[in-house]
């Protein structure tokens, strides 16, 4: 499958919804891991808040019948941590798409393992997650889906201050290197 392609299957699946129940022993041993390192001062709410991400990475998997990275991590094995999800013989990246916003921005200094790998990396897809608690469940939504390869050609620092840099989708999608699957518009949160 091509990157349109894979842009129409996430489109018509709509909203994947994962059960928190599913995720959380996952998220939960991710974020006791990390919390226990105690590299900084966040609180362990705010650490498995984080983790929890990666319900994006299940809800990838599976709208395209593939798998999460299956590797256990290992700091010096890129394969371990390079990629999230291999699909249709592609492998993904997945990061998340503030809910709240159109652009796709992304703090420098959290992007720099993608930035190193982006060769080993087919595409990046961004997604909105929301949080369903009265379901308890998770709601991911697909924003879109650029090549990997090209991604740090569009993603600029803002023009304002104290913003984060983003990702200029629409000079991207000029270009042919971006495929927008569900762009929120403002007010459409």
């Amino acid at each position: 499958m091509n990157r349109d392609e894979i842009a129409n299957v996430l489109k018509s699946n709509g909203k994947i919804t994962i059960p928190m129940s599913e995720v959380h022993d996952i998220i939960n041993t991710m974020a006791s891991e990390i919390y226990a390192q105690k590299r900084d001062q966040r609180s362990f709410e705010k650490v498995y808040e984080d983790c929890s991400n990666i319900v994006i990475e299940f809800a990838l998997a599976k709208s395209l019948n593939g798998q999460r990275n299956p590797h256990t991590f290992n700091m010096n094995l890129p394969i371990t941590f390079c990629w999230d999800v291999e699909a249709c013989e592609k492998l993904f990246e997945v990061k998340r798409h503030k809910v709240g916003t159109k652009w796709f921005s992304y703090p420098e200094n959290k992007i720099q393992t993608f930035k190193k790998y982006k060769h080993n990396v087919d595409y990046l897809i961004t997604a909105y997650m929301d949080t369903n608690n009265a379901d308890q469940c998770y709601e991911v939504e697909f924003a879109l889906i650029t090549e990997a390869r090209s991604f740090f050609d569009y993603y600029q620092q803002s023009k304002y201050k104290n913003a984060l840099p983003y990702y200029n989708h629409p000079v991207a999608l000029k270009n042919n290197q971006c495929t927008i699957i569900n762009l929120r518009e403002p007010g459409n949160w």
